[in-house]
């Protein structure tokens, strides 16, 4: 691929970043409201406006490394009605999880574009960017299921750890971080998010192909 084939795939793709981000911390809003919490809500986090939760240099990792991250949404757990204390569980999944069903939605898209149109979802331009946004979105839930503060695995982990294990991942949040980034910008961390982020693309492709399959 040329450079300047190269430079417009990521310009065109750039949008599809903020729409990732934008759904992945809406989703943990929307959760956490639906519990009972307004905490996103009254800090105007609860929008689908990409400028309230862009966070740059997690723009930059998912355009150039194809994982990446967005501000957290403020959540308080103490506010939950519905589900109590648990209910951490399930808003930190509600991002990764909106991530992979978006991912699914396309890739259900271009089965049906294959069958109806298989000039247009065969187009170069078009099997570029859709393949990247599909990878951002995977690799965006794969990313953020790391249980290292302040990824929502973390919180995930820490529901299920003893007090004392919890407390010790809170305290070293800082250090813990730092030790992400520099997994990132190194490229050591790929290593782990591309092989979880491909049996999730098999998964969700397989069962994408089957549907259109039945209706083809």
């Amino acid at each position: 691929m040329g450079l300047v084939q190269t430079a417009i795939i990521k310009i065109i793709t750039l949008p599809f970043i903020f729409i990732c981000l934008t759904v992945h911390e809406f989703s943990h809003g929307w959760v956490a409201y639906r519990q009972g919490d307004t905490t996103a809500k009254d800090a105007g986090r609860l929008s689908l406006n990409p400028m309230k939760h862009v966070d740059w240099l997690g723009v930059l990792a998912m355009l150039f490394l194809g994982f990446g991250w967005a501000k957290p949404v403020p959540v308080n757990p103490y506010k939950f009605k519905k589900s109590g204390a648990r209910g951490i569980v399930w808003v930190s999944l509600a991002g990764p999880f909106s991530n992979i069903v978006f991912a699914f939605l396309l890739l259900l898209v271009w089965e049906i574009m294959a069958v109806t149109v298989p000039d247009a979802a065969q187009n170069f331009y078009f099997t570029n960017i859709m393949s990247g946004v599909i990878l951002l979105n995977v690799g965006l839930a794969v990313f953020n299921l790391i249980p290292v503060p302040p990824l929502d695995g973390s919180r995930v982990l820490t529901y299920f750890l003893p007090y004392s294990a919890g407390k010790w991942l809170e305290n070293n949040s800082n250090l813990l971080y730092m030790l992400l980034i520099l997994a990132v910008f190194t490229g050591s961390l790929s290593k782990i998010i591309f092989p979880a982020a491909n049996v999730i693309l098999d998964g969700i492709g397989w069962l994408a192909h089957f549907i259109v399959g039945i209706f083809a």
